[in-house]
């Protein structure tokens, strides 16, 4: 079992992972596997972050528009 992480290394973490998540569009579970954290945990320290969490398989619009339609 991993030990909690706390204080600055969990503040740290939450911008490293809302960074990655926001400018780097880097899918949760992505960066749960590259972080060795949980989906859930990964998806918590976001929110806890700030960051506008995306909806489940991208933007559909952008592929709509991009077929022309």
């Amino acid at each position: 079992m991993r030990a909690r992480i706390k204080g600055d290394a969990r503040e740290n973490l939450r911008e490293e992972l809302k960074h990655e998540y926001e400018v780097g569009r880097r899918p949760v579970r992505a960066l749960a596997q590259g972080y060795q954290l949980s989906y859930g945990l990964t998806l918590a320290l976001l929110r806890e972050a700030g960051a506008e969490i995306r909806s489940r398989g991208g933007d559909r619009r952008s592929k709509a528009v991009a077929g022309g339609r």
